[in-house]
């Protein structure tokens, strides 16, 4: 990441070798503030004798060198964006039962933010192109996109920028396609996404696969699982750690003893087609006004409106056909370690 000879005799070695998205951003805001004085202090230490002025070039030179200093930084918190505090345990490669993560929003509104300011965004559409490839199914969808959306346009209202515009567009337009697939389906097919798997997701597990069949299965309210108490207990244990999906009694009667799970009726309810398409209208409504989703959509607006409809399922793009099949791998949130630079191309820049 950090690739220039001037970053790296600049850059702590302790960042290097122990990444934070915090201690980057630290960094980040001191070089900020500081950016005419760390010039100005290199441009002296060019000059040779050191007791004369610095010449008009190399303080030319010192300013280039400390701004990018200040673009590589910034290339690398974002690559750390999902990173927590030491303690910090990321998603594991089960869902848990965990509400939406403020951090992880606020960050990423952070990062937009600094893009904007110092005109970089490339580093936005990686950041993007990283999220999305991220989501292959409907529960992470939900957790991390849906609390994001509405902070995100807003914010970009506040700074005046079209969310119709290079490079938000293009995520913006992958969200609301990966949304309709997912999240909304089809009106003739039971679809609920508020399920997910709860097992321990061991190829030695037989019970668990069983467990998450279950859980995923959107027209099962209740079953009970009959076993010896050793697997009994194993079984009850992930199921009670998703307590906002199913409550979980031990039935003593009959041999062997058995787990009955009972998703909430809230989760069973959340299924029809009606609540589907309300908040899927709700969703969409975070964006902006309908003259906005034609913007950001373009051709496939009409799809969209015909999917809301439950006339036609929307025709998404390869990105999303991806995504809708690989819901049989695990959904959590891979971690962006690597940021791809620009430093080199020659593509230029599209302004904010």
């Amino acid at each position: 990441m950090i690739q220039s000879d001037y970053a790296c005799s600049v850059v702590p070695r302790a960042f290097l070798e122990t990444p934070s998205y915090d201690l980057w951003m630290e960094f980040l805001k001191a070089l900020d503030e500081g950016r005419e004085k760390i010039a100005s202090q290199d441009a002296k230490l060019r000059t040779s004798p050191q007791f004369l002025p610095p010449t008009t070039e190399s303080v030319q030179q010192s300013q280039i060198l400390v701004n990018e200093l200040i673009k590589d930084v910034l290339k690398f918190a974002t690559s750390q964006w999902m990173q927590g505090p030491v303690g910090y345990t990321a998603y594991s490669s089960i869902p848990k039962a965990t509400p939406p993560k403020k951090a992880d929003i606020t960050r990423v509104i952070a990062i937009v933010n600094h893009c904007i300011h110092y005109g970089l965004p490339s580093l936005c559409r990686d950041l993007f192109k990283d999220m999305t490839k991220a989501q292959q199914e409907p529960w992470p969808f939900i957790l991390n996109y849906q609390p994001l959306v509405k902070p995100l346009c807003d914010f970009l209202r506040q700074k005046n920028v079209d969310i119709a515009s290079t490079p938000f567009i293009k995520f913006f337009k992958t969200i609301i396609a990966t949304y309709i697939c997912l999240v909304l389906g089809k009106e003739d097919q039971p679809h609920n996404v508020n399920l997910r798997r709860v097992g321990c997701a061991s190829a030695a597990c037989p019970d668990c696969r069983d467990l998450d069949t279950f859980m995923l299965d959107a027209s099962r309210p209740t079953h009970t699982f009959r076993m010896v108490q050793k697997r009994r207990i194993h079984l009850e244990e992930r199921a009670r750690a998703a307590s906002d999906l199913c409550t979980v009694e031990t039935i003593r009667s009959g041999m062997p003893h058995g787990t009955k799970i009972t998703k909430h009726s809230d989760i069973m309810s959340s299924a029809t087609w009606e609540v589907r398409q309300r908040n899927a209208q709700t969703f969409l409504a975070s964006f902006g006004t309908e003259d906005v989703l034609r913007r950001i959509m373009g051709d496939h607006f009409r799809q969209v409106q015909d999917a809301l409809a439950g006339t036609t399922p929307l025709l998404v793009s390869t990105v999303v056909q991806k995504m809708a099949t690989a819901q049989a791998r695990s959904g959590n949130l891979v971690s962006p370690n690597t940021i791809a630079t620009t430093r080199g191309t020659k593509r230029k820049e599209r302004d904010f």
